[in-house]
């Protein structure tokens, strides 16, 4: 099996993009890389995450609105999302910029060369020789697009080796890429017109070795040549469909208004996020948070004043959380922090501690098992 040579990784180029001088009779026919922008829609699928991203926070806040929660609430976890796929788009187009710095894709009068690699470069040297075929992709408007060539049976190179500057999904037969240049059209044209000067300048070479050779054998390989000769030639490259459609795109944006129209139904037939407040408790009781001196936090019914526990100031780790949490939500949209809060208990279900401040409610009983302190006497009243 023939393998594409690959160049000594730490050699010194003589010429960019070149890890070696060319031999005598071989000149470069054109020299670019990839647009980082269009590179990292490309390889990177930047648009399709974007997409899903803004998906899921428009779901986000539609189910928050619909579970009661405030217009501000519902901003604050829909911007939690966008802040966080924003910072996963800038890495993308960070390491899209780093690969338009060092990639060079050099075309020859013999052969395409790769120079690709952000951490480790390496040049990969493909003959055209070895070359069975390619083709050109455009990518929408501005004249970028991406050349894919076709090896010759028998010949091979690893996917992972050579990603991202391969075909997507030609696992089995990879395909080298020069992957979002610009002005690839008329790249490709000049790609094309080299390779059938390659071809006919080799078929020009066999039929001057078989004309050496004796009548006979003239004769024989006269008739292999002459009416299969054409079939060998390459076709002229010319611009074909993308192969990325526009079926991802639509299959995201599909599944967001799917999910929208789920929530809004549901929020007009019967909110299908369970609120307390709209389901009559068996146990009702007010309580207020004071913090002491000491630290501690003392839970107060703000009726009659009685002290109903009291938490220590180490430990009840997750109440005091469940209590912060409750906290910040008021904070973010400008509530009364020492209004009260609500105890209930639901009938068949289990004790709630509840803010009518914003409408959240944490389950008190779903912190464990085994429940002591403050927690545990919260949990006792309404028994």
């Amino acid at each position: 099996m023939n393998y594409i040579y690959n160049d000594d990784d730490f050699a010194t180029e003589p010429k960019r993009g070149l890890p070696a001088l060319l031999p005598r009779g071989e000149f470069i026919l054109w020299q670019g890389g990839p647009n980082w922008r269009m590179f990292a829609r490309q390889a990177y699928r930047t648009h399709l995450i974007g997409t899903a991203v803004l998906a899921g926070a428009l779901t986000q806040g539609a189910a928050a609105l619909a579970s009661g929660q405030s217009i501000g609430l519902a901003a604050g976890q829909s911007a939690v999302i966008v802040a966080f796929g924003l910072v996963g788009l800038a890495i993308l187009y960070g390491i899209a910029k780093l690969v338009e710095k060092t990639t060079v894709y050099t075309i020859t009068n013999r052969r395409i060369v790769l120079r690709v690699g952000v951490a480790i470069q390496k040049t990969f040297s493909i003959p055209f020789a070895q070359i069975d075929g390619a083709q050109v992709n455009m990518h929408g408007r501005g004249g970028f697009g991406s050349i894919c060539v076709q090896f010759k049976p028998g010949v091979s190179i690893a996917y992972l080796i050579l990603w991202p500057h391969a075909r997507p999904w030609r696992l089995g037969r990879t395909e080298p890429m020069l992957r979002a240049i610009p002005q690839a059209e008329k790249t490709a044209m000049l790609l094309g017109e080299a390779l059938r000067a390659f071809v006919e300048q080799e078929e020009a070479n066999t039929v001057r070795s078989a004309t050496a050779l004796s009548a006979n054998s003239k004769g024989a390989l006269g008739s292999e040549m002459g009416p299969d000769a054409q079939n060998k030639r390459l076709p002229p490259l010319a611009p074909s469909k993308p192969y990325v459609g526009r079926r991802p795109a639509m299959l995201a944006f599909g599944v967001a208004i799917a999910a929208l129209l789920f929530v809004g139904i549901h929020s007009l037939l019967g909110d299908p996020v369970r609120s307390i407040e709209s389901i009559q408790p068996s146990f009702q009781q007010s309580i207020v948070f004071t913090e002491n001196t000491d630290q501690t936090i003392a839970i107060i019914d703000p009726v009659s004043g009685q002290t109903l526990t009291t938490m220590p100031a180490q430990g009840e780790g997750l109440l005091r959380a469940a209590i912060r949490g409750l906290g910040r939500s008021r904070t973010a949209i400008g509530a009364e922090l020492a209004e009260p809060y609500e105890l209930r208990r639901l009938p068949n279900d289990g004790m709630y501690l509840f803010d009518p401040q914003t409408g959240r409610d944490i389950r008190l009983d779903s912190f464990g098992p085994t429940q002591t302190g403050a927690l545990a006497d919260l949990l006792a009243l309404g028994l």
